[in-house]
């Protein structure tokens, strides 16, 4: 079911994204200046190019939740020593803490304009395996937050002991 909600949140952002891109040229482009923006969206999508953009994005948006979102592991770290490394990986990419349930820390971005921006699907899951800390969420965050806390934790080797 989640897989659908995020297919349908992505193909609503493209259409979101064609309408102001028709909009614009409707606006700019003088041998458009004479038809309404109802007729310039009829014009476009009766077409046969416009079919093939609208299939197209309907394609896009059903596979995006399965490339837009990973999984990714970061060994040699420890969700209970390296909170604070954690906890400073997420705010340095715009997360904060919003709950701790059953051993894994559940973070959401931080602001509402950063939330819209992520199509409110902006939470990342932070559990422990056998291999290490493993990241769950949107493929940007999560690739951000994996590379710096993999710097972290390669530097906390030269920490002193006080």
């Amino acid at each position: 079911m989640r897989y659908i909600i995020r297919a349908l949140k992505y193909l609503l952002l493209l259409c979101v994204l064609i309408a102001a891109l028709m909009w614009y040229k409707q606006s700019v482009e003088p041998s458009w200046a004479g038809l309404s923006y109802m007729e310039v969206l009829r014009l476009h999508f009766t077409s046969r190019e416009g079919m093939m953009l609208a299939m197209v994005m309907v394609l896009l948006a059903a596979a995006y939740p399965k490339f837009g979102y990973i999984r990714r592991v970061v060994r040699n770290a420890d969700i209970v020593t390296d909170r604070v490394r954690i906890d400073n990986a997420m705010s340095l990419v715009g997360y904060k803490l919003k709950r701790s349930e059953d051993g894994r820390l559940i973070y959401g971005a931080q602001g509402v304009v950063r939330r819209l921006a992520l199509m409110f699907e902006d939470e990342v899951v932070v559990s422990m395996t056998q291999e290490g800390v493993v990241i769950e969420g949107i493929r940007r965050s999560v690739a951000r937050i994996a590379y710096q806390l993999e710097a972290y934790i390669h530097n906390s080797r030269f920490e002193r002991e006080e």
